[in-house]
């Protein structure tokens, strides 16, 4: 952070064409060699957006993508295509290039794990930040050796599965478990059992890393619903109110948030009028036994028989 030795003001404005930082106040110039991050040369084609550098460091790809990568375009420099001869040359080495990034058996193990990662990571629409961050807790337990005699899937699985949840975005775990079936081709067990593996697998995740387990918010859930069931925003915006209230007077400690969340909406639209029977679509969303789970909670007092549904129920 620059200061202005005129003002003493930190207000500062970067003219990135002339290399000079001003001040925002006085207009003093303090710096005027500031470095260009804009390409150093021109392309072929001035519409193409050409970079100072390469891709930025990244823990998805084994070699933090630092490795050099031969182009598969086949053509040189001033974008002409290349000879018969030079092509074929260029196609052995591109193929000993993809062969010397894998050095041991345990960086074919990494890439192998970091690409079904990438390919789980987008069939359960999850952004970037969720796939490094699986990518970082798959590196932490190679390096602690604790992939041993263990199965790769599973523990793709768990690392997304366990990403998702700290950085905050609600996939249950019959979803990824769904998910993992589904796209790592596992033929030879049954959903429950993978299901059950990738919870045993979590828990020795939770211990060999020393981490804490993240809990999930309720309130994400409610959105899920809101989104899935097509609700009324008074129906949504009661839900979260009650969960306010709910988890002030500690009434969701040690509950399953999604069981919690479709309490809430459960009372939220019997509030607002808008009640009616549980159906097949509560289910995929909110609990795994929505009728029995949800109205369980409801009629049990978790909510309802707190001072939330007091405060927020009919006159």
């Amino acid at each position: 952070m620059y200061k202005c030795p005129e003002c003493s003001s930190t207000y500062t404005i970067e003219d990135h064409e002339s290399g000079e930082i001003c001040c925002g106040k006085c207009g003093f110039v303090i710096y005027e060699r500031m470095l260009s991050k804009k390409p150093e040369w021109v392309g072929p084609e001035k519409r193409e957006k050409l970079e100072r550098t390469g891709d930025p460091v990244t823990y998805a790809i084994h070699d933090k993508g630092l490795s050099t990568k031969i182009d598969y375009r086949n053509r040189d420099a001033l974008n002409r295509p290349i000879s018969p001869y030079e092509k074929s040359k260029f196609d052995r080495l591109r193929k000993w290039q993809t062969r010397f990034r894998v050095k041991d058996r345990r960086e074919k193990n990494l890439s192998i794990a970091l690409q079904q990662i990438a390919k789980l990571n987008d069939n359960l629409n999850l952004p970037k930040n969720v796939l490094d961050t699986a990518a970082l807790r798959y590196r932490t337990l190679l390096e602690t050796n604790g992939n041993k005699c263990k199965q790769m899937e599973y523990l793709v699985g768990v690392s997304v599965y366990l990403a998702s949840r700290e950085c905050g975005y609600t996939r249950r775990l019959s979803e990824v478990a769904k998910a993992t079936k589904k796209v790592l081709n596992i033929q030879d067990e049954g959903l429950h059992e993978v299901k059950r593996k990738i919870g045993k697998y979590y828990r020795y995740f939770i211990e060999v890393l020393g981490l804490n387990a993240p809990i999930q918010d309720p309130k994400f859930y409610v959105s899920r619903l809101a989104d899935k069931l097509k609700v009324y925003g008074k129906t949504e915006e009661t839900a979260y109110k009650i969960l306010k209230v709910a988890r002030e007077a500690r009434l969701v400690s040690g509950k399953d948030p999604a069981s919690v969340a479709g309490a809430a909406y459960y009372t939220a639209s019997v509030i607002t009028g808008e009640e009616r029977p549980i159906t097949n679509k509560d289910k995929e969303v909110s609990t795994k036994n929505a009728e029995k789970q949800t109205k369980k909670n409801h009629t049990r007092g978790y909510i309802r028989n707190s001072r939330c549904y007091r405060s927020y129920g009919k006159e």
